[in-house]
């Protein structure tokens, strides 16, 4: 039997092996407050608009619907939730908030295609929520994705929570750097926390990415290869190769040599002339090393997820 609430409802604090609320909805600006409860399963299908608060609750298991007309909004603030069903999809996931949630045994595989496509947003929320979002407060709800994900072996998830949780971490830095009630020396460390960060997860993706690095690699090669002829040149056997004397074809010695000087072979067998092509296979050589080095650790990393 359906049951329209009037008034407000308040179970907080409730303790129930199996809670059931079925049939249920409330009035306007009306909620049923299930917050810091502890249900080892919690059932709730609404039957026309809802709005439940779950903030602070434990969730071991249960299913938390929608209705068939309406919307049922569900505030998981500083939840733990477990192999709990949820009515989604890319367009309704924002009918729940996870934020700053725990997640012990939720089945995240279930919700890829909804992940993905809210580009593994979490904390977006239909309702204006009681208590505002902060960047601290975004950076914890993604490590606590992160390691709900990790403690059930689903690496893709954990890992496009991992790039939110630091991208987050990256805009706190950004803030204590603004900010005139920090130190000096607090401020100039986020400062260089930041563009670390920043540096990161441009080549890297935050180690999540490694093709970034391969796409950054063979930019520094082929970039290098058509700067060495327009220095003074390069010397292969007897000939000094720019493109003053050879053209376009110069680039066929020049992407040679650029490749050995990235992969640090240095065959000796061509070489640069003068000293900026000297200073630029110098710093290809550089880039090449530390790039090959981030490559191998990020492959490395996903390959052992």
């Amino acid at each position: 039997m359906s049951t329209t609430i009037e008034s407000g409802a308040e179970f907080a604090g409730t303790t129930a092996d199996l809670a059931a609320f079925q049939g249920v909805a409330v009035s306007e600006d009306t909620i049923l407050d299930l917050a810091e409860g502890r249900f080892g399963e919690l059932r709730v299908r609404p039957a026309g608009d809802l709005r439940c608060r779950l903030a602070e609750a434990t969730v071991s298991a249960g299913r938390l619907d929608q209705p068939d007309e309406g919307i049922a909004a569900y505030d998981l603030t500083d939840a733990t939730v477990g192999d709990v069903d949820i009515d989604c999809d890319a367009d309704s996931f924002d009918r729940y908030r996870f934020y700053r949630t725990g997640f012990e045994g939720f089945r995240f595989p279930s919700y890829h295609t909804v992940l993905r496509d809210n580009r593994w947003d979490s904390h977006d929320y239909v309702h204006e929520p009681t208590e505002p979002v902060t960047v601290e407060g975004l950076e914890q709800t993604y490590l606590g994705a992160k390691q709900g994900a990790a403690d059930i072996g689903d690496s893709e998830t954990g890992s496009m929570f991992f790039v939110r949780e630091l991208r987050y971490r990256r805009r706190r830095y950004a803030a204590h750097a603004r900010a005139a009630r920090h130190s000096t020396a607090h401020r100039g460390d986020a400062v260089l926390r930041w563009i670390t960060s920043g540096f990161l997860d441009l080549i890297v993706g935050c180690g999540e990415r490694p093709q970034r690095t391969a796409f950054l690699a063979l930019a520094v090669i082929l970039g290098c290869a058509v700067a060495f002829p327009a220095t003074e040149g390069l010397v292969a056997g007897d000939e000094v190769v720019t493109y003053a004397s050879h053209g376009l074809a110069a680039v066929v010695d020049s992407l040679y040599f650029s490749i050995l000087t990235f992969a640090t072979l240095g065959l000796g067998d061509v070489h640069p002339t003068g000293t900026l092509g000297r200073f630029l296979a110098a710093f290809e050589g550089l880039v090449g090393a530390f790039l090959t080095a981030v490559f191998v650790f990020s492959l490395g990393r996903r390959v052992t997820r």
